[in-house]
């Protein structure tokens, strides 16, 4: 009977799980999903943990490091896109507050 010796998953493919993940929270940012984006960002930080559960081989540092590097210019990209999310609600809502307040002048000045 012969023994079948697996090998650790290269570094490289283990980061294909968390690059679905960005698209899919990026999806979900927007169309303004943002308790669907915040579930696919807990599972993403489980997968970036994952990562560090075993030392990378020599051989796969440079992937390791390369992979990491992509993982922080996606997370500035999302980050980046949820501030330009965030603003874009904050006029829409500075905009309703300012047509309620008109309303009301409005109201006012003619409701004796």
């Amino acid at each position: 009977m012969s023994s079948v010796h697996h090998l650790p998953e290269p570094a490289v493919d283990r980061f294909a799980p968390l690059r679905v993940l960005s698209a899919q929270i990026r999806e979900r940012m927007l169309a303004r999903d943002w308790a669907g984006a915040a579930d696919l960002d807990n599972e993403r930080r489980v997968g970036i943990a994952a990562l560090f559960e075993r030392k990378p081989t020599p051989e796969e540092l440079p992937q390791m490091v390369e992979g990491l590097k992509e993982l922080v210019r996606v997370n500035d990209e999302l980050l980046g896109l949820m501030a330009h999310q965030r603003r874009i609600l904050d006029r829409q809502a500075d905009t309703l507050a300012a047509g309620r307040r008109m309303g009301g002048a409005y109201l006012g000045a003619h409701n004796p």
